[in-house]
C-alpha cells in the first residue's frame, strides 16, 4: 500500500496516519508492532509525516505543522533518488544500518510490505490517540 493509500485508508475509517509525538509514543508503537508479530512478517508502517510540499521541510500530514518530535535513523532523511518524501517507521534491523525502531524517508509510492498505521481516537479526551490500527493493507 502506498503512503497515499494508507492515508486514505485511515481517513476512510475516521482516523489519521499515526503522528508520533515523543520517544515514549515511538516505543509504545514499536512494542505493539512487535507484540503482534509484524516484525517477523517483515511489515513496514507508514507514519503521518511528509515533505511533499517542500523538500526537507517535514510536516505532519494531518495539519501541516512541524512535528514536535523526530526519530530519524542514521543518515536519514536522505531523499535517495530525489523522490523520498514520506516517512515510515523502521522496525527491522538491517545488517548494514543502525535503524532499529527509527524512521526513514522513502518514496511515497512504495508498496512492498507497507501498511497503514492509523491513530485511533476514543470518546475520552484524556485517552485520545492511545490506540493504533495496524491492519490496513
Amino acid at each position: 500500500m502506498t503512503w497515499f493509500a494508507a492515508k486514505e485508508h485511515c481517513e476512510g475509517i475516521g482516523e489519521k496516519l499515526v503522528e508520533i509525538d515523543s520517544e515514549e509514543e515511538n516505543t509504545a508503537l514499536v512494542d505493539e508492532i512487535n507484540r503482534r508479530g509484524y516484525k517477523e512478517k517483515k511489515m513496514h508502517f507508514w507514519i503521518g509525516l511528509t515533505d511533499l510540499e517542500s523538500e526537507g521541510d517535514w510536516r505532519l500530514a494531518s495539519n501541516g505543522l512541524k512535528p514536535s518530535y523526530l526519530n530519524w535513523g542514521l543518515n536519514q532523511p536522505n531523499n535517495k533518488g530525489g523522490n523520498e518524501n514520506c516517512a515510515r517507521i523502521k522496525i527491522l534491523s538491517l545488517p548494514v544500518f543502525d535503524w532499529v525502531d527509527t524512521w526513514s524517508d522513502i518514496d511515497c509510492n512504495s508498496t512492498k510490505g507497507y501498511h497503514s498505521c492509523c491513530l485511533l481516537y476514543t470518546s475520552d479526551a484524556a485517552d485520545e490517540g492511545l490506540g493504533v490500527d495496524l491492519g490496513g493493507r
